[in-house]
């Protein structure tokens, strides 16, 4: 564990963990920053340089390509007051999910008057035609954010890190981020309805997560269907 002083406020704490010849050891590095920095990934990346060198070590999240290989970008989505953006997981092909969505939960003039955006996220598939009628779909609604990486269920954190990237980069004012799917009918008005609620009675100043817990889900390990979904 070594700690290094970055500059007279900020301090980084970084575990390192070499790899064997015998691969019984694999190195890692975390690191933990505290204050405030500027230029963090900069600073981060030039201690972890002169430590061991960046061709020995996997990526950092600030390497890494498909965050900001965009093949579409929407443009001024978010506005300065905005409560919240609701993020999908899409897939390319599914287009008629998408515009169900538009049509009824996520019709742009209800989400309007409730100050929420909404944005279909996705990567790429090996068909042209669908490509191209995902560029004329996002041409015409400007809610898409395709992403370069294989739309496939094994690259869902992919798309979750791609989606939450782009909005902390482009939505800095937005309270709220939601995630869903495109298979998802979502009750919006009581979703804002209970954001407010925690808002005004319980977590105003806290920043929280609201999830539904599995906590009786088992963990499938069968390794006949590894090509399949579960």
């Amino acid at each position: 564990m070594k700690n290094n002083t970055l500059d007279n406020n900020s301090t980084m704490n970084i575990n390192i963990n070499k790899k064997n010849k015998d691969n019984s050891l694999v190195h890692g590095l975390s690191l933990r920053v505290n204050g405030g920095l500027q230029s963090k990934q900069n600073e981060i990346l030039k201690v972890k340089n002169s430590l061991l060198g960046s061709s020995s070590l996997p990526l950092l999240p600030e390497e890494l390509p498909y965050y900001t290989r965009h093949i579409i970008n929407p443009s001024l989505l978010c506005a300065p007051d905005d409560f919240m953006i609701a993020y999908i997981h899409a897939a390319p092909e599914n287009s008629k999910r998408r515009m169900a969505i538009r049509q009824t939960w996520g019709d742009k003039k209800v989400l309007g008057k409730l100050k929420i955006k909404l944005l279909f996220v996705m990567g790429v598939v090996n068909n042209r035609h669908v490509m191209d009628m995902v560029k004329v779909e996002s041409a015409r609604y400007n809610d898409i954010l395709q992403t370069e990486f294989n739309d496939t269920y094994r690259n869902l954190n992919s798309k979750a890190m791609a989606a939450l990237r782009w909005i902390a980069t482009n939505c800095h004012n937005i309270s709220y981020i939601m995630k869903t799917d495109d298979d998802i009918l979502v009750d919006i008005f009581q979703v804002v309805k209970y954001l407010r609620y925690l808002q005004l009675y319980k977590y105003a100043r806290e920043k929280f997560i609201l999830c539904n817990v599995w906590d009786l889900m088992l963990i499938i390990r069968n390794k006949k269907n590894e090509g399949e979904k579960w």
